[in-house]
């Protein structure tokens, strides 16, 4: 679920004038041009159309610790699919971003989105020393340890990878966030009022959020095989059974996180929803066992209101 947030840091920076998501991401990073992805915008990683995935590198986790290790691969990589094709980009999201928003911000994303965010939300956090983290990831695929994400057997040492030091310790802003559910919904709540937090505060101009968490493409992902509608690193509802829920949840934005866990905001009915589990079951289970929750939820905030 860490795309959204790490997609909100960028939005801030837009707002406050430091970049521009429509040009290339070798204008803030040169090496990046290398390759072949001299043309690769930060609009383009945000809605996971660079074409840059590097399975590779997520299959080693003993690298993931050395940031300046990992920025230098991703730098001299080669494009993998031709820019624009919708490939879902589950790590490298989170190290192009985080690369762009170090050289803008003169600040990690850590540190960046611990500034923006606290006081009034704290326990929402990007992995750091393994001492503060708890037990947190299972091995539960049903009875299928070949499940595979693209190229990737995902299931295969999923408890070993997503509770071993290289994963606590590293820097992952793609897939590695410590939160719990009262800070997602949060941090939710604040979308939901267009950038401003509980205490009043005022993190971002409504009008410049506004085109992350509506949405901006649509299409089959060349990686998990799904239909998916997105907006800048926000994953937004459509007609059909989503895991927001069964219908109506167009206006829905959030992200789902490892298959077992779901935040999102439904702006039609003004509530905010986060739900974690152990379970990482892929796509379709996830739909299947979030989206009566998640229906459930709103239909009750919706009666609530008077059916408004």
């Amino acid at each position: 679920m860490s795309k959204a947030v790490v997609a909100f840091a960028v939005a801030v920076l837009e707002d406050r004038g430091l970049l521009e998501v429509a040009a290339p991401v070798a204008t803030l990073w040169p090496a990046f041009a290398a390759g072949g992805k001299g043309d690769i915008t930060i609009l383009d990683v945000l809605t996971h159309r660079s074409g840059l995935v590097l399975e590779d590198l997520v299959r080693d986790p003993e690298r993931w610790r050395d940031w300046d290790a990992v920025t230098a691969t991703i730098a001299a990589s080669p494009l993998e699919y031709p820019r624009g094709t919708l490939a879902h980009e589950a790590y490298t999201f989170g190290w192009i971003l985080g690369e762009v928003i170090r050289r803008v911000s003169g600040r990690s994303i850590d540190e960046f989105v611990a500034e923006q965010l606290a006081p009034e939300i704290q326990s929402l956090r990007f992995c750091g020393n393994r001492a503060e983290a708890p037990y947190v990831a299972r091995n539960d695929w049903l009875g299928d340890p070949e499940y595979r994400l693209g190229g990737l057997r995902l299931a295969d040492g999923f408890e070993v990878v997503n509770n071993g030091f290289s994963c606590f310790e590293a820097l992952i802003p793609g897939a590695g966030m410590l939160a719990d559910a009262p800070a997602l919904s949060a941090f939710y709540d604040m979308l939901l009022r267009g950038g401003v937090l509980a205490s009043g505060r005022r993190l971002i101009r409504t009008e410049v959020l506004r085109p992350y968490v509506t949405r901006a493409t649509s299409g089959r992902d060349r990686i998990t095989g799904a239909w998916v509608t997105l907006g800048r690193g926000f994953a937004t509802g459509w007609a059909l059974p989503h895991p927001y829920g069964w219908w109506r949840s167009g206006r829905c934005f959030g992200h789902p996180g490892g298959f077992g866990m779901l935040a999102f905001a439904d702006p039609e009915v003004d509530v905010s929803v986060a739900i974690l589990t152990t379970a990482n079951r892929g796509v379709s289970d996830l739909v299947r066992r979030f989206a009566p929750l998640a229906q459930a939820v709103r239909r009750a905030v919706r009666a609530e209101n008077g059916g408004k």
